[in-house]
């Protein structure tokens, strides 16, 4: 049996599963969550529903003795003042929060998968998303903490550079459709007049349809046992090196924080590997999971993880 047969039939063996998360919509080592307020907008403008990170495909690592290692992509978008260089995670205390097992979940790797969603080498983009590579690199991989180049790579112009950014909080007062335009799939609703409208996005895949996004960043985290939760704080990178936001200063899409829980299972007890199920008492939603990516239904066919020390 082939490897590609034998992963097949061990799937077939497991339940779905599914990793339930809050994340930020907007925005080391192990230190305390970010401040996450809504960002304030300009007088009298609404500012459209967007979000800033979303998961994009979730594997399980194969052969891991514990069943308890993940490899997750996700995406950002670059809502802030200016282009996005770099992208850094780190934990925070709350992964500390409901340890079950007396091991606290942690980073056990990084990488890039160029051609982003979902994870494999022939792998292709959603319909209706940019043709962009991830042609960036890791340059820190802790147990605690993350760091990577940002580069995008426009396969239609085959130019690259950082994150390009659309300045949610840069239009004008009383200038709600002019916030709404740099939002896909954005409409004023609700009155005759658009400047005093509401902002609406019916559907949340289109939101990252426009250019200032970037998918395949990838981690991978281990020790994530039934009931625990990793948590990390998210931060965009100027073409500085700096963060361009922080609680207090800068912009406030450029930062934010994310929890992950995996759900204790009820079900399917004997299956090769204990999995997540489906609970509602948390958000499982395209704002947080592109293309319903919380359900975990393969191994990951690819080793991304690359090994630094910062």
């Amino acid at each position: 049996m082939n490897q590609t047969n034998h992963q097949r039939h061990r799937l077939t063996t497991l339940s779905q599963a599914i990793l339930a998360a809050i994340a930020s919509a907007f925005g080391v080592g192990v230190k305390v969550a970010l401040a996450d307020p809504p960002p304030t907008p300009p007088p009298e403008t609404k500012l459209p529903p967007v979000f800033c990170f979303r998961f994009t495909d979730i594997k399980a690592v194969e052969d891991d003795p514990e069943g308890d290692k993940f490899q997750l992509a996700f995406e950002v978008l670059n809502w802030s003042n200016q282009p996005a260089a770099g992208v850094r995670i780190a934990l925070n205390e709350g992964t500390n929060s409901f340890v079950t097992d007396g091991v606290a979940p942690s980073f056990a790797g990084a990488g890039v998968d160029g051609n982003g969603r979902p994870n494999g080498p022939d792998a292709d983009p959603l319909p209706g998303n940019q043709l962009f590579t991830n042609a960036g690199q890791v340059v820190e991989s802790t147990e605690t903490a993350i760091q990577w180049d940002a580069t995008q790579l426009n396969l239609n112009t085959l130019t690259s550079g950082p994150i390009p950014n659309r300045d949610l909080l840069g239009v004008r007062r009383r200038n709600t459709p002019g916030a709404c335009a740099l939002v896909p799939g954005c409409q004023v609703v609700g009155h005759p007049n658009p400047f005093f409208g509401t902002p609406q996005v019916a559907d949340w895949e289109t939101i990252d349809n426009g250019n200032n996004v970037l998918d395949g960043f990838i981690i991978t985290v281990d020790d994530i046992d039934e009931g625990e939760v990793i948590s990390f704080n998210w931060t965009l990178l100027g073409v500085n090196g700096n963060p361009i936001g922080m609680p207090g200063s800068g912009n406030e899409y450029g930062f934010g924080a994310v929890n992950i829980a995996r759900i204790p299972i009820n079900e399917d007890p004997d299956s090769d590997f204990r999995i997540f199920e489906r609970n509602t008492g948390v958000e499982r939603s395209n704002r947080l999971f592109a293309e319903n990516s919380r359900d975990v239904t393969e191994y990951s066919v690819v080793d991304y993880d690359t090994t630094t020390s910062g």
